[in-house]
Order: structure tokens, then C-alpha cells, then sequence
């Protein structure tokens, strides 16, 4: 049963949680990080609930250590030996930064992680560092069908960027399917029908009944982000980007070997806006853009126009206001036994 919890709870819950793993700073880092994402994705998404797994799953993982396989200036290579990369963000985004102030744009590729959640986690956090952030995730597999296709082949490989500005970061987070496969599996619990263009059928025809496109072994036959080819090649390069670059399986390895590791890929890139132009200009730039944006009229069945990271800092905002979420008590119980 859920139980309301205060921010400020949850928040001192994690730091507890994880500070038997990472240093104090990482893990007040890591605990805020995990709260302003769960304020902007909540209740469509629990990043709190994935933030207790990730602890959870360092307390099982006591003898797995973080190894460095690739530092070459700008860029590095982690094998994150089946540990979740979460705690270590902070680690994460002070080794981009640094790298990113000397090169100009720093990257930096993981892989054999304990998974992988809300991308903008990886990436705000840069732009409050007046970093323009990029993050890609190979994401699974039997899930999106290539253009033209019949079988899903591909996980929904999400993609996120956060961008400065004088106000709040410009901040997407989004797979490159055309639903994400959660919001495919909601249909389906509710006996909805799809949106348009989100599926085909195993003959490659587009539907909207969901239960023609998920089937018993949790594969589906979702669209690429578009439904046409253009978001194919989208998805593709994040795929090839986060999977084969960053020592990852791609999607027809795991469909080809079911014995292989979860060796799902991830990256993270960081640009220096000062490297290229002055920052204040940058960001004046991006902000005169964006309200000429928000002040159209709305088109019809609108109530108004936004640019990314508008809904999730209205959703931020309001939460905030009412200091408290949800939490089942099961994972309340949880994390309270890891805090002790």
C-alpha cells in the first residue's frame, strides 16, 4: 500500500542508503539527482524505486569493482562489472567536465552495467555545469521493428540531450521507438487502443490494438520513432553508438546468442559551450529562441506550445509544492533496512 513520504525523507533515505558504497559527496549527489529526476518523471515513471534497485544491487555486488579499460584525453571506457552506475554519477559527470574544459567535448562509454533508468539523470546535471549533455542507451532488444520490417529487432534505444539556457535546461528524454515500450505495456493493462502509427502486426501491418503487437515472450513489434524511415536511422545510430562503439552486444547478438551477459551499452557526451562561443551570448540565444517558441498561438487542441523540459519542469514545480510523493511500503521497508 503506498504511503506518502516527504522529499526531504526520501532524500536522506538514499544518502544513507548509498553511503556504505561511495564517498559522502557521491552519495549527496547521487540522492539529489535521483530526486530531481523522480520530481519530473513521476508517476509516469518511479526513478526513486529504480534508485532503491541500483543500491540494492550494489549491497549483492560487494566484491564487483568499477574498472577503467579505455582513458585516452577526452574519452573513456568503463566496465561497470555488472554494478549500476547510478552512485557514481557524480564520479560520471566530474571526469566529463574536467575533460570536456581541456578537449573541448568529452565522452564517456559504459557497458556490463546493472542497468540504466531516466536518461536525463545523466544528463542535466551537465547543463547545470554549462555542458550541453548527450546521452544514449542500446536499451534491450525484440522490441522495435526496422523500417519495413516484420520483427521487432531493436530495444527502444532512448536518447537524451540538456541543453543551458538563462532559465531552466532545454531537457529531452525520449526513445526512439515511437511509444516507449512502458507505455505499451499500460495500453495493454488497460485494454486501450494504441495511438496511430505506434505498431504493426507480424505481417508488418499497422495496428492499434496492442495485443497484435506484444507478444507472450515480451517481444513487440513497436515503429520507429516517426513511424518511417528517418526515425529508423535515428534509432539505428543509437543502437551502433551505444552498443558496438562502447563494447556492447547489439540487438541481433542477443537475439542470436541467449546465453550472452547483459552487456547493454550506454554513453555520455559532454560539450564545453565556452570552448566554441562565450557562454552568456549562448545561452541568450537559446532563450530568446525558446520564448519566441512558447508565445505562438497555440494550434488547435493545444493550450499552449512548449519546447522539452517544459512538462517535466511544470510536473517538478507542482510536486515540489506538495512536498511529498508516493512510496509502496514495501520499498519504503526497503530502503529504510539498506539505510541502517
Amino acid at each position: 500500500m503506498p504511503m506518502k513520504v516527504t522529499i526531504s525523507k526520501a532524500e536522506t533515505l538514499l544518502k544513507n542508503a548509498a553511503s556504505e558504497f561511495v564517498t559522502k559527496k557521491e552519495t549527496l549527489y547521487f540522492a539529489k539527482e535521483t530526486i530531481f529526476t523522480h520530481l519530473k518523471k513521476y508517476p509516469r515513471m518511479h526513478p526513486f524505486k529504480e534508485a532503491v534497485h541500483d543500491v540494492e544491487n550494489w549491497s549483492l555486488n560487494k566484491e564487483s569493482q568499477v574498472k577503467t579499460l579505455v582513458d585516452k584525453g577526452s574519452s573513456l571506457l568503463i566496465n561497470f562489472s555488472k554494478l549500476a552506475p547510478s552512485l557514481k554519477i557524480k564520479w560520471v559527470h566530474d571526469e566529463l567536465e574536467k575533460r570536456a574544459r581541456k578537449y573541448g567535448i568529452s565522452m564517456m562509454g559504459m557497458y556490463n552495467t546493472g542497468g540504466i533508468h531516466a536518461l536525463n539523470f545523466w544528463t542535466e546535471g551537465l547543463a547545470d555545469r554549462n555542458l550541453i549533455g548527450i546521452s544514449m542507451y542500446q536499451g534491450g532488444y525484440d522490441g522495435v521493428v526496422p523500417f519495413g520490417g516484420t520483427k521487432g529487432m531493436f530495444g527502444t534505444a532512448p536518447l537524451s540531450y540538456a541543453v543551458p539556457s538563462k532559465t531552466e535546461p532545454i531537457l529531452a528524454d525520449l526513445a526512439t521507438s515511437n511509444i516507449s515500450y512502458f507505455e505499451l505495456l499500460k495500453t495493454h493493462r488497460e485494454g486501450k487502443s494504441l495511438p496511430p502509427n505506434s505498431a504493426v502486426d507480424v505481417d508488418g501491418v499497422p495496428t492499434n490494438d496492442p495485443d497484435k503487437t506484444l507478444f507472450d515472450d515480451e517481444s513487440s513489434n513497436l515503429l520507429p520513432i516517426g513511424g518511417g524511415h528517418k526515425g529508423f536511422a535515428i534509432l539505428l545510430l543509437v543502437e551502433m553508438l551505444s552498443g558496438a562503439l562502447v563494447r556492447g552486444c547489439l540487438s541481433n547478438e542477443f537475439t542470436q546468442n541467449a546465453d550472452l551477459p547483459d552487456e547493454q551499452g550506454f554513453v555520455v557526451f559532454a560539450i564545453d559551450i565556452s570552448t566554441f562561443t562565450d557562454i552568456d551570448k549562448f545561452k541568450n540565444s537559446v532563450s530568446s529562441l525558446c520564448e519566441e517558441i512558447r508565445s505562438q498561438k497555440p494550434g488547435k487542441g493545444f493550450d499552449t506550445v512548449m519546447v522539452p523540459g517544459d512538462a517535466s519542469y511544470r510536473r517538478m514545480e507542482n510536486l515540489g509544492k506538495v512536498g511529498k510523493f508516493d512510496i509502496e511500503k514495501e520499498l519504503l521497508d526497503k530502503i529504510e533496512r539498506v539505510s541502517r
